[in-house]
């Protein structure tokens, strides 16, 4: 496992919601275990965000986004946690 080639990407990200300590840790362990920080490694870090939350609220008043457990549709959301991660990869894009 430690002879990936991880130049064949020009960048790689790992976005993290900053309050699971335990998952970063463990995240850090492996990515040291298979020396993926010595390449185009980036964090991207996610927190709540009130102003997602009541974004979502709104869209889903407005039936311009749908929840998953309702409709069991693909590209719908499940909660605002989901629904603040998408935001904040689509705003590192």
């Amino acid at each position: 496992m430690n002879n990936i080639n991880w130049n064949i990407f020009d960048k790689i990200y790992c976005t993290h919601y900053l309050p699971y300590t335990d998952r970063y840790k463990k995240c850090l362990n492996e990515f040291n275990r298979v020396n993926l920080f010595n390449h185009n490694f980036s964090w991207n870090y996610t927190v709540d965000n009130i102003f997602y939350d009541n974004l979502y609220s709104i869209l889903l008043d407005h039936k311009i986004i749908f929840d998953i457990t309702i409709t069991n549709k693909s590209g719908d959301f499940k909660n605002s946690k989901i629904f603040n991660l998408a935001i904040n990869v689509y705003n590192k894009l």
